[in-house]
This record gives structure tokens, C-alpha cells and sequence, in this order.
């Protein structure tokens, strides 16, 4: 295998494990406020409780936070809360349903 080739797997295997990253926390801090939107927790702890290191925590809190599936209230403190939209994502991954009402179509 050439070396571009290496590397270009190399990057689809970080992409991939930032990407687990960034589902593991946010499904933690679904269970750590138990899918509750007013409830704030440090990001921080969210982060080590699934193996995050500090600097890829303040990654995916930004991400999130660009997402719109956080609210950042302190970003020094790391102190966040789940949104609504981030609700309907995590439990749209588990359950593989959106959360938006179809209605009646008769």
C-alpha cells in the first residue's frame, strides 16, 4: 500500500473515532440531564466520563455549540445544556424515528 494511501486511512480512522467521540458525549449528556433542556452540567466532566481528553472536549463543545445541539452558558467553565434540537437528535439516533408528528393523511 503507497503511503498516500496510509494516510488517507489514517484520517478516515480519526474522522471516524472524532465522530464516535462527539456521539458518545452527546448521548451522555442526554442521560446525565435525563433529556432535560434546563438543566446545566459542566461539559468537562460529560467529557471525561466518556475518555474525552480537555482539548477535544472544547472541540466538540464548540461543535455542538455551532450545531445548535448545546447552549454554551460559560465557556471557560465548560458549563452547557442540552437544546431542544439536541434532544430530538440523540433520541432520533436511538430510536431511528424523528420526533416530529406525521399526522393523519387520510
Amino acid at each position: 500500500m503507497s503511503s498516500m494511501m496510509t494516510h488517507i486511512f489514517a484520517r478516515m480512522s480519526d474522522i471516524e473515532e472524532r465522530r464516535r467521540q462527539r456521539a458518545a458525549f452527546l448521548s451522555r449528556l442526554y442521560d446525565v440531564v435525563d433529556g432535560d433542556v434546563s438543566t446545566f452540567v459542566s461539559a468537562w466532566d460529560v467529557a471525561e466520563e466518556v475518555g474525552m481528553d480537555a482539548s477535544e472536549a472544547r472541540r466538540v463543545v464548540a461543535y455542538f455549540g455551532e450545531k445548535g445541539l448545546v447552549h454554551v452558558d460559560d465557556h471557560r467553565a465548560g458549563t452547557v445544556r442540552l437544546t431542544a434540537a439536541g434532544v430530538d437528535h440523540v433520541e432520533e439516533g436511538r430510536t431511528g424515528q424523528g420526533t416530529h408528528p406525521q399526522g393523519n393523511r387520510g
